[in-house]
């Protein structure tokens, strides 16, 4: 009953809600929140992921948005990692980063066509904090990386082979981006391999102390709008039936373009619409996507040219597949 208890607390407050504690918002029986990550000193939102789960048939869907997609705001540069940044307009305190993430969550709602029910928005320090005490995620990494501690100035390499990533370590993994061929669109899938292993780590059984230690620690390091007793069934959920629930990874199809000196990432609505239906709303109908054009600038041919082209290859992960990694 410990352990449950343990797994069921540290996925409460982390990134996996695979439980329907109350009638679901989202059409009857699909839950889906949005998680994101977000950069301390820019507060640049540079993971937005949306979790879907369908408790009848135990399947769950994780959409990665990459950080540079187009996102019609009235930015500067129109991001939409730089959405909630451009709400928190420079505020501080609970209101306003609350305000900020209903803006974001809003606008991944409209453009999916879909309803989001919660919210996690995760600092980088909490999610240092975070795994530095569940006492770091093993992977097995393909290559070499490297990275600069912000306080040092220390350069650390993390060869390739097998690894036990500390907080730091496993911080520099999912931000790192530099050795990818394909940029960002490569960090994206070590993403969904360190998400993989993390899901790991909690099934393994986490102590009453670690746990009691992750929830001081991340307080002050998230923004959500989940309450303790719907965060508890949450991971109660989780923990019982982790093991038979059909996860599957893909990231918002699209591809990137450069429009002005600036990188994009551009969803293709065809694809798109397609993933949506099949993985968000599991063969469900779905509202139109992107019905006001957020995601299209339509004088601008480079940016067009993909979000209308009739449709983009993309690729759907299962969890047992990342587990071979």
């Amino acid at each position: 009953m410990k352990r449950i208890l343990a797994i069921s607390l540290a996925f409460a407050i982390f990134l996996v809600p695979t439980v329907r504690p109350r009638a679901s918002l989202s059409n009857g029986s699909v839950d889906r929140y949005l998680v994101v990550g977000f950069d301390d000193a820019a507060e640049n939102t540079d993971v937005i992921a949306l979790v879907s789960y369908q408790p009848s048939s135990n399947r769950l869907t994780l959409l990665q948005i990459p950080r540079d997609t187009y996102y019609d705001f009235g930015g500067v540069q129109n991001k939409i990692n730089q959405l909630y940044p451009y709400v928190l307009a420079g505020r501080d305190g609970k209101a306003a980063r609350e305000e900020a993430m209903m803006a974001l969550r809003d606008a991944v709602s409209s453009v999916l066509g879909v309803s989001i029910d919660r919210y996690v928005a995760v600092s980088i320090d909490g999610f240092t904090a975070m795994i530095d005490r569940i006492g770091g995620v093993e992977m097995k990494l393909d290559r070499e990386i490297s990275f600069r501690d912000e306080e040092t100035g220390e350069l650390h390499r993390i060869g390739a082979g097998g690894h036990l990533l500390k907080g730091k370590e496993a911080s520099a993994f999912v931000r790192y981006r530099l050795g990818y061929a394909s940029g960002d669109l490569g960090r994206l899938d070590a993403q969904k391999v360190f998400i993989s292993a993390l899901l790991r780590k909690f099934g393994s059984g986490l102590s009453a102390p670690t746990i009691i230690s992750i929830l001081s620690g991340l307080r002050s390091g998230v923004v959500t709008d989940l309450s303790l007793p719907h965060a508890l069934r949450l991971g109660i959920r989780f923990a019982s039936y982790y093991k038979k629930t059909d996860i599957r990874y893909l990231t918002l199809p699209g591809e990137p373009c450069i429009y002005r000196g600036i990188s994009y990432y551009v969803a293709n609505r065809a694809s798109s619409a397609e993933a949506v239906s099949a993985l968000v709303c599991f063969s469900r109908s779905c509202p139109t996507f992107d019905p006001n054009g957020r995601l299209v600038f339509r004088s601008s041919r480079e940016i067009s040219e993909i979000y209308d082209r009739s449709s983009i290859d993309y690729r759907v992960y299962t969890d047992a597949e990342l587990r071979l990694r």
